[in-house]
């Protein structure tokens, strides 16, 4: 399937991955944004994360350093020529240039679920962690060591395990004072 091929990060599924990654609990999303944060900072030992870097860029049209909710939406009228050809977008990359037919509400949805840090706009750590494709990431040798690296940081006490405040640690404050029963279904 092209959505797994891992020289092709998106092509054309944005959507898909982003509703996909909205589907995971927070905990799971914040794991994720740790591997993915890792990834980055080895950016060189990574090929897509300058695709995702190229495509992040054109839709961040007032050069922030975030994406806004129009942004998000609407995107930018200008993506470069190789990465349009790569991923099949017809030259804009914001959601609805793309060809998706989508609410603002369902675009303010999104992008509430993939915010992880609630400040109403995506970071290049967020965007990236919602659509990589990690199935075919794990696959890689360069995951299991990204995944140990992120382990031993988490592992506050270096027990050789993960403990409840370690994970409690990783979801935003508005959750980490949740009741309990929104915490375990977050």
């Amino acid at each position: 399937e092209l959505d797994t091929h891992p020289e092709i990060p998106l092509c054309g599924s944005v959507m898909q991955r982003l509703q996909r990654f909205a589907t995971y609990g927070r905990l799971k999303q914040m794991v994720l944004l740790k591997v993915a944060a890792e990834l980055i900072s080895k950016r060189s030992r990574h090929k897509s994360l300058d695709e995702l870097q190229s495509i992040f860029e054109s839709i961040d049209t007032d050069h922030s350093g975030d994406l806004s909710l129009q942004e998000l939406s609407v995107g930018s009228s200008e993506l470069p020529v190789a990465i349009s050809q790569s991923i099949d977008l017809p030259g804009q990359a914001g959601l609805r240039h793309q060809g998706y037919i989508v609410t603002d509400d369902e675009v303010l949805q999104l992008m509430s679920r993939v915010d992880m840090n609630n400040n109403g706009y995506l970071d290049f750590k967020e965007l990236v962690t919602a659509l990589l494709d990690w199935d075919s990431l794990h696959r890689e040798k360069l995951f299991g060591i990204t995944v140990d690296e992120v382990f031993k940081k988490l592992d506050t006490g270096r027990k050789g395990y993960l403990s409840a405040m370690d994970l409690l640690s990783l979801l935003p404050k508005n959750l980490q004072q949740a009741l309990p029963e929104v915490r375990e279904r977050e």
